[in-house]
This record gives C-alpha cells, structure tokens and sequence, in this order.
C-alpha cells in the first residue's frame, strides 16, 4: 500500500538484528536455566527463534505462514489440562490450516538419566503435548477450539484442520559427544511431535516481521510485543487483521530509536486495520489474500457449502 511505503528511519537490517540476538538469546538461557518464564519472555520479544511461523518450504508450520503475522502467547485451549501451550503459530497452507503448538520446558531439564535412560521430566512434558492432541482428536473438542479461534464453518468446509505439536527442551551439550544417546534420542521420538533442544532454535529471517499477541476475549489479538526489524508490509491492513494495543507496543520496545518509533506511529496512523476478533478472524478476505491477492480459486469443492455473498 503505497500511502504506508514513504522513506523514514529504517528499520533494524537483519543482519544488524542477528548479531545483536545471538550472544543476547546465548546469554539468556545461560542466566534462565532453571527458570522458564524469563525464556519466554525473550521469545514472546523475539518470535522469529521459535519453529513453525517461517514460511517456508522447511518450516514445520504452513509455508503460506502466520495469520495474523503473529505467534500467540499462552493460547488457551478450553479444558482442564495441568498446562497450556506456550506458544501457537496459527499457520497454513493451500488446503489446510497448521495450528502449530509449541511447549517449552526450563533449560536445564536433561533427556536421559545417568543409565542412559528417558528421563521421568521428558515423559512429563510429551505426556503434556500428548494431553493437548488427544484433545484435539475429539471432534466436540475441536468446535470449541474453531470457535475460540476465529475458524469458521464456511473455513472449515474448504480447509481440513492438522494440528502440529512441537516441545522445545534441554541443551545439545548432554548428548552431542555420544553417538548411542545421540540415535536413542530420535529412536523415542513419536512420530506425530516435532522437537528440538534449545541450541537448535536459530533465528529465522523470514520470520523477522513476525510479532507477538496474546487473545483476549472480545477485544481481539493484543499485541505483546514487536522485534526491531518490524515494517508494515505492503498488506499491512491484511497482515494484521484483529490486532489491537500496537501503537503501545512501538513505545514500549526499547530497542527502537525514538524517531523510528513515531515514523511507526505515523504509518500505523494512516492504516485501517480491521477489528476482525472470534469468530470472524479466518473470513474470506484472509484467504482472498493469502492465496493471490483476490486471485483465490479452492482446490476443491466442499460438499454442501456456500461461498459467502459478496466473493
């Protein structure tokens, strides 16, 4: 959108960005070893470390990417559960929506026990991921994440709903010097989680617009926090649909330069972003985007639906 692109104080380059997070992201999770909610914290800062919102062919999540363009902090899932998510990347791709839920642990929590044995904190943790997908196999339990999260029945007839789970937990450094732990460890795997220790999250530079949000009943999505390599794109009244609270989050991120915080204010000043809050987030101008820009043809027909009037 042309009236969004005028030249200003730009934003951090990538390269810029990623020389100033790793020995930040390094020192963090030395300090935080055993405590997880300053972890978080940096990550809800820093989203592009967490898998599945890249975009991209590699990327556990859809690779049309996050929409909005935003990991969700702490989502809820309606239930009784000892833990929530958290995170969530509500991602997708051509025919299906990737919800992408994501568990982190404390750091120091270790794989395997001096006999080389799964440790009793690691079936904790994939029991939890494992509670959340069982969950979610329960078609009850699914309408009330649909409606929790904005996917409605109009989506839901062209999109099929897979569900991804990822558990982010200990360090490389116990099993990297020994080959046997090194196989075991992929050998427990199940087959339907995605897993990473903390070393393996890299910072993903097409994720370096992504924000943070967290939902907030009848108010939309409210923005945590922004990365300093924020810019509105193009599409920005698209890309964040239903967000609320970012002229806030420009002013509180203390990596920012004054003047480039009010060029964002400016910018956002001469946007309409839409207040698309649950059940309407995932409506068809959202697809209408992601698929072409209003070129948007489904894959398939879904039986017995009706395209909304108006497309």
């Amino acid at each position: 959108m042309s009236h969004i692109s005028t030249p200003g104080p730009p934003a951090w380059s990538w390269d810029e960005y990623e020389h100033w997070l790793w020995p930040e992201w390094q020192k963090c999770l030395r300090d935080n070893a055993s405590d997880e909610a300053p972890v978080h914290h940096f990550l809800e800062q820093n989203p592009c470390l967490l898998p599945g919102g890249e975009a991209s062919a590699a990327s556990i999540g859809g690779h049309h990417g996050p929409f909005p363009g935003a990991v969700i902090s702490k989502p809820l899932l309606p239930g009784t559960f000892s833990r929530q998510p958290d995170f969530m990347w509500p991602t997708k791709m051509s025919s299906v929506f990737m919800p992408v839920l994501l568990e982190i642990e404390r750091p120091e929590k270790r794989w395997f026990t001096a006999k080389g044995q799964q440790t009793a904190t690691l079936t904790q943790a994939m029991n939890q991921v494992a509670e959340w997908r069982t969950w979610l196999n329960s078609e009850a339990n699914k309408l009330v994440f649909y409606e929790k999260y904005g996917i409605s029945s109009w989506i839901r007839s062209y999109f099929q709903v897979q569900p991804v789970f990822g558990l982010v937990y200990g360090r490389r450094a116990e099993f990297a010097a020994d080959a046997r732990l090194s196989v075991h460890r992929e050998s427990i795997r199940p087959e339907w989680l995605h897993w990473s220790t903390y070393d393996g999250l890299a910072p993903s530079a097409d994720a370096r617009r992504r924000i943070c949000v967290r939902v907030k009943e009848g108010a939309g999505w409210e923005v945590v926090a922004i990365p300093p390599t924020f810019e509105f794109s193009d599409h920005a009244e698209d890309d964040l649909q239903g967000i609320v609270g970012l002229d806030r989050a420009i002013i509180e991120n203390p990596l920012l330069s004054g003047p480039r915080k009010q060029y964002l204010l400016d910018q956002l000043s001469r946007i309409t972003i839409k207040q698309a809050a649950s059940p309407n987030l995932w409506e068809l101008d959202l697809h209408l985007f992601l698929e072409g820009h209003g070129q948007y043809e489904p894959q398939w027909e879904p039986p017995d639906a009706q395209a909304p009037s108006g497309c």
